[in-house]
Order: structure tokens, then C-alpha cells, then sequence
């Protein structure tokens, strides 16, 4: 585990987060493809997932955070006045990681090690976490396969607090698809979703499939972004 920090002029820590692998550090924050830091880090996540001029909607907002990951999103978001986050992450290391992230926002977070599905039992789940790339769908060159509890949205959380959350925010390497039909009580009172659908499902794009099931909960699905991020509201 390697514990990133940020530094201000005067070399006082700014910001810290912790990382599974000094590989996982260098690809995230040393790269020259983006600008280093933390900070950095969290506002590329930021413009990510939520579109431009529209962080106002974090305030206030209860968030579920499916591949939660290290916790980026869940600690930008908390920034931006997000009044309480449930992050979800099943990769053992990173979700020491994620823990270690958020211990300073325990009153607002609340952290899980579940993977989401369309089931509920136990399920093979393939490790790659110093690339974050763990996944319920097998893919080549995964570390390991460790068996892992699986269940549906609907079934983990009470209908109270499904009523509640605001956000989904969904990265889950190619199982997009699964867990929204494992969410159907929640996908009902849902107004926003933001899901990466990347090609991470043995090379394909998750998009037609989550466009699919979204549609049928009335969602306006016109908006998405370069990062192959499928943005859906529903107008109220």
C-alpha cells in the first residue's frame, strides 16, 4: 500500500491518499498523459463523471459509488457538498484503500466490500488491482480468481434507503449491464446516472445494453461524454 501525498509550497501535506501499488501510483499520478497531484486526480474524476457546470448538483446529494475503486470520486464529491456517499468496491486490496480514504468522512460515507450483480450467492470474481481492472467478467491476464458474495442492489439495501439516493455512479468493468437489472426499485425513483461504459467486457462497450434497460425507467440518455460515460436524467 503507498501513501500518496500532495505538498503546498511551504511543504505543508495538502492532500494524501492511499494506492494499492507504487504501479497503480505511477500510472494515476505520474503520468504524462495528466497533470500530477491528487487534486488533480480527483478533478479529472470529477469532469468524468459529472458534466461541466453542473457540480452544484453534488450539494446535498446522496450518492451510491458502484466500483467505488480508491475512493476518488466518493472524496471529490464529498468536496463538492455531497451530503453522504455508500461506497462499493469487492477488489480486498482496494478496498483497504478505499477504507483508509474515507476514515476521515465516516459520518458521511459508508463503505462496502459487495460485488453488485443480478443474483444474490457467490460468484468468481478476477483480480487485477494494481491496474484496477478487477472484475466479475473473466477477462486475459487477471492475477488471480477468488470467489466473492454477490447480490442484487435491490436486495442489499432497504427500500428507505433506495428512496434516498440521488446519484448512481457505476464503474464495474464490463458487469454495467447485471447490476442495473439487479436494480430495478432503485432505478424507479432514480433521477441521475453516470456509468462508465468503456469497452471492459472481454473488449466490448457495456453502452447499448445500459442504454437498454435505462430507457425503460425514462431516462434522457443524450448526453455522452468523450470518456465513454453514459449520462442519463429524468426530467422532473
Amino acid at each position: 500500500m503507498i501513501l500518496m501525498k500532495d505538498y503546498s509550497v511551504n511543504h505543508k501535506c495538502k492532500e494524501e491518499i492511499y494506492i494499492p501499488s507504487i504501479e497503480r501510483a505511477a500510472k494515476r499520478y505520474l503520468s504524462n498523459n495528466i497533470a500530477p497531484g491528487i487534486r488533480n486526480g480527483k478533478k479529472k474524476m470529477l469532469n468524468k463523471y459529472i458534466p461541466q457546470n453542473s457540480n452544484n448538483m453534488l450539494e446535498g446529494s446522496k450518492i451510491l459509488d458502484v466500483g467505488a475503486n480508491i475512493g476518488e470520486f466518493s472524496l471529490v464529491a464529498l468536496d463538492n457538498g455531497a451530503q453522504k456517499v455508500i461506497a462499493i468496491e469487492p477488489d480486498p486490496l482496494i478496498y483497504y484503500a478505499l477504507k483508509e480514504n474515507l476514515k476521515m468522512h465516516l459520518n458521511k460515507t459508508e463503505v462496502y466490500d459487495i460485488a453488485f450483480s443480478n443474483f444474490n450467492g457467490r460468484e468468481t470474481f478476477y483480480l487485477q488491482s494494481n491496474t484496477a481492472d478487477s472484475s466479475l467478467v473473466e477477462f486475459d491476464n487477471y492475477e488471480k480468481a477468488i470467489e466473492v458474495k454477490v447480490c442484487k442492489i435491490d436486495s442489499f439495501f432497504d427500500q428507505e434507503i433506495l428512496d434516498k439516493i440521488d446519484i448512481l455512479k457505476m464503474d464495474a468493468e464490463g458487469g454495467e449491464p447485471e447490476i442495473l437489472k439487479g436494480a430495478q426499485r432503485l432505478l424507479e425513483n432514480l433521477n441521475y446516472v453516470t456509468i462508465d461504459v468503456s469497452a471492459e467486457r472481454k473488449g466490448e462497450k457495456t453502452m447499448k445494453d445500459c442504454k437498454k434497460i435505462l430507457k425503460k425507467y425514462n431516462f434522457d440518455l443524450r448526453i455522452v461524454n468523450e470518456e465513454n460515460v453514459l449520462i442519463g436524467r429524468k426530467d422532473n
